[in-house]
C-alpha cells in the first residue's frame, strides 16, 4: 500500500509541476516574465536546422540586433493577442540605419531568398536564446478536442471525482466514530482544501492551452520567367508573353516600351492578390524617373474587351491591392468569364506600358534600371498573407535607355512628332501579337478632347478587311487605350482569325468642339 501512494504521489507531483510550467508558459508568451523572457512555440521549418518545428523558444529582448541573430518579431505589426502567425521567428541577415530608424532584414534558414517584407525596432519581440526541442508538439496536441479531453478533461474528472469520494469516506467515518468538534472540523477543512486544490489546477491548465505561437515562415520564392511557384494548397503562377518590356532597349521621353502578364490560379484554393515594384540594380535615379501605367483586361459578354486601369504613376511606389480590398484582384471574381484566345477562365490579365517624362535629364542617356514585378496571393477568407496559407512570384524586367537631348521650344509636327525627335500633344503607340491575330493602341496626352474614332484597315488572304470606324467619348481622360482588338471575327463562343494579315493601318480621329480634328496615324507591318 505505501509504494502504491508514493507513486501516486509522484504523479501527483508530475501534474502539478506541468500545470504550473504550461501556466508560466502561457502568461510569459503574452507579457514579460520576472527575468524578461518569453516563450513562443515554433509551429513551421524555415529555422531549420537550428530550430525544429516544435520546439519551444525563450525570447529575450536586448538592446541592440546583430546580424546572425535570431529574433522574435511581429510580422505586420499586430499585437501579441491576434493570430500567432503574426508573430515569426527567423535570422537577421542584415542591419539598416536610415536616420536613426533601424530595420532588419530577415530570412528563414531553411528559405531561399529573405522575406519581402522589412522589419523595424519596434516589431521585435527580442532575441532567442535558447529553444527546446519537440516540447511544442504536446503543447499543440493540447489544444486540439482530442488532446483536451485526453490531456485534461478525463485526468481532471477522475481526480475531483476521487477526491469527492474521499470527502464522503471521511464524513461517513466521522460520524460513525463520533470524534470531537475540533477533530470534525480539522478532517472537514483538510478535505474541503484538498478538493478546492484539484479545481484551481484544472482551472491552470485549461488556462496553459493558450500559449502562444510564432511561426517560422515557410517561404519558397522564386525569380521566375515561364516558371510557377507550387505549394499544396493555393498555388499562383505567372505566365509571361514576352520575357520582358518590348522594346526593353532606347527607351527616350514620350516613348513607351509595354509587357503582359497573366496572374494564375494554378491550384484549388480561390485567392486574393497585389503586386508591386521591388528594386533589384542598375541606376536608381532612372528607376525612380520611370513611369508606369497598370490595366487589368477582361472580356464581357459579346467578346467586349474591358479595361480597369489599376494604376499610373511612379514605378517606385508601384502598388496594387496591397491592403486586399480591390474585390477584381481576386481568382475568381464577379466579373463574367467568356471563353476567348488570350487568357484562361483562371487567369487574370494584366497589361503594363512604362514611359519617361518629358523632362528627364539628359543625364539618364544610357542607363539600365532592373527590377521586379512582385505578386502576393493569399486566402481569399484572410485578412494579409500573413493569416494563413500565401504564395509569391517574382518577374525579372529590365529597362535601358536611349539618348536623347534636352530641347527648349518644341513645335509639335502634324502627327504629334516636334521637329527635336520628341514627342508633344497627342501621342499615339501600336502594337501587334506575335501571333498577328489582335492589335492594339494606347493614345496620351489627349484630356482636352471631347471624343476620338479609330479605324484599322489590314490585308488578308480574304481581300482587304477592317475594324470600325468606333467611337470613343473621352471624359477627361488624358490615356485611352483597346487591346486585344481582334483580326477576324468573333461569335460568343469562339473567334475565326484572318490569315496572311499584312499591312496594318490606324488611323485616329481626335475631336474638339469649334477646332480642326487631329489626325494621328501608324502603320503596323
Amino acid at each position: 500500500m505505501k509504494i502504491v501512494n508514493a507513486i501516486g504521489n509522484l504523479i501527483y507531483a508530475i501534474v502539478i509541476a506541468t500545470v504550473v510550467l504550461f501556466a508560466l508558459g502561457n502568461a510569459f508568451s503574452v507579457d514579460k516574465s520576472p527575468w524578461g523572457f518569453r516563450l513562443f512555440v515554433v509551429t513551421s521549418g524555415s529555422m531549420e536546422p537550428e530550430i525544429k518545428t516544435g520546439s519551444v523558444v525563450a525570447v529575450v529582448p536586448v538592446k541592440n540586433y546583430q546580424e546572425k541573430d535570431i529574433i522574435t518579431f511581429l510580422a505586420s505589426g499586430n499585437s501579441l493577442q491576434k493570430d500567432s502567425k503574426s508573430i515569426v521567428t527567423h535570422r537577421i541577415v542584415a542591419v539598416k540605419n536610415d536616420e536613426g530608424k533601424v530595420s532588419y532584414q530577415t530570412k528563414g534558414d531553411a528559405n531561399k531568398s529573405a522575406d519581402s517584407q522589412i522589419v523595424f525596432s519596434d516589431q521585435v519581440l527580442g532575441k532567442v536564446v535558447y529553444s527546446l526541442p519537440y516540447l511544442g508538439y504536446p503543447i499543440n496536441f493540447a489544444k486540439t478536442q482530442m488532446g483536451l479531453i485526453l490531456f485534461i478533461v478525463i485526468p481532471a474528472t477522475l481526480i475531483i471525482y476521487g477526491e469527492i469520494q474521499n470527502i464522503r469516506k471521511e464524513i461517513e467515518r466521522i460520524l460513525k466514530r463520533k470524534h470531537q468538534d475540533g477533530n470534525e472540523k480539522k478532517i472537514y477543512y483538510q478535505g474541503f482544501t484538498k478538493l478546492v486544490v484539484k479545481a484551481t489546477l484544472l482551472l491552470l491548465f485549461l488556462s496553459s492551452q493558450y500559449i502562444r505561437q510564432t511561426a517560422a515562415v515557410m517561404k519558397n520564392l522564386e525569380l521566375s520567367k515561364h516558371n510557377t511557384l507550387k505549394t499544396d494548397t493555393l498555388d499562383l503562377g505567372i505566365r509571361n508573353d514576352l520575357d520582358n518590356f518590348s522594346p526593353a532597349f532606347g527607351l527616350t521621353p514620350g516613348t513607351t516600351s509595354l509587357r503582359n502578364l497573366f496572374i494564375q490560379e494554378l491550384g484549388t484554393s480561390s485567392f486574393k492578390y497585389n503586386q508591386f515594384y521591388e528594386f533589384v540594380s542598375g541606376d536608381s535615379d532612372l528607376c525612380n524617373n520611370l513611369q508606369i501605367e497598370a490595366w487589368y483586361l477582361w472580356y464581357e459578354g459579346g467578346g467586349t474587351l474591358q479595361m480597369a486601369q489599376k494604376y499610373s504613376g511612379a514605378l517606385s511606389s508601384f502598388h496594387l491591392n496591397i491592403d486586399g480590398s480591390d474585390a477584381e484582384m481576386k481568382i475568381p471574381n464577379a466579373n463574367t468569364y467568356v471563353i476567348n484566345s488570350d487568357y484562361g477562365e483562371n487567369e487574370h490579365w494584366f497589361f503594363y506600358q512604362v514611359s519617361l517624362p518629358y523632362d528627364t535629364p539628359t543625364s539618364l542617356n544610357n542607363k539600365t534600371c532592373r527590377f521586379n514585378l512582385v505578386s502576393q496571393a493569399w486566402q481569399e477568407d484572410k485578412s494579409d498573407t500573413f493569416s494563413g496559407f500565401w504564395d509569391e512570384e517574382k518577374v525579372s524586367s529590365q529597362i535601358t535607355s536611349g539618348e536623347w537631348m534636352q530641347a527648349g521650344n518644341l513645335i509639335p509636327g502634324p502627327t504629334g512628332i516636334n521637329v527635336a525627335g520628341l514627342t508633344q500633344g497627342p501621342q499615339l503607340f501600336t502594337f501587334i501579337t506575335d501571333d498577328r491575330q489582335t492589335v492594339g493602341f494606347s493614345l496620351r496626352g489627349i484630356s482636352e478632347y471631347d471624343s476620338l474614332t479609330y479605324t484599322i484597315t489590314y490585308d488578308s488572304d480574304s481581300g482587304r478587311k477592317g475594324i470600325g470606324p468606333s467611337l470613343i467619348i473621352i471624359s477627361g481622360e488624358d490615356i485611352v487605350s483597346r487591346a486585344g482588338l481582334v483580326l477576324g471575327i468573333c461569335s460568343e463562343s469562339e473567334c475565326v482569325y484572318d490569315t496572311g494579315v499584312a499591312n496594318i493601318h490606324i488611323r485616329i480621329l481626335l475631336s474638339k468642339a469649334g477646332e480642326p480634328d487631329t489626325i494621328l496615324e501608324d502603320n503596323i507591318e
